[in-house]
């Protein structure tokens, strides 16, 4: 992948999603969605993780959490819960470096 290419996936059946660029990439989330349901949208190095929203369970209705600049590393990366039977999280950015 290249500087300016979009990056996105959607996670499978109540499945965590995370997306860990590779070395020395960065990435801007600009989107994340929770299929209608409350979730958790995550920054985490593997060890220690943060919650957007400082800790706040997000319902989004179906609508994502939209207008982000979360900037995505190797090191620093984004997660997103397992979401319960029948659900799926998801996100879309762009490869900036």
């Amino acid at each position: 992948m290249a500087s300016g290419d979009v990056v996105n996936a959607i996670s499978g059946d109540n499945t965590e999603l995370n997306f860990q660029p590779a070395a020395n990439v960065e990435c801007v989330i600009k989107s994340c969605f929770m299929n209608g349901v409350g979730g958790y949208v995550k920054i985490t190095d593997g060890a220690n993780e943060t919650y957007l929203n400082n800790g706040a369970t997000i319902y989004q209705g179906g609508n994502g959490v939209t207008n982000l600049n979360m900037l995505i590393t190797n090191t620093n990366y984004l997660k997103i819960d397992a979401l319960g039977v029948s659900k799926r999280g998801a996100y879309t950015g762009i490869q900036i470096k």
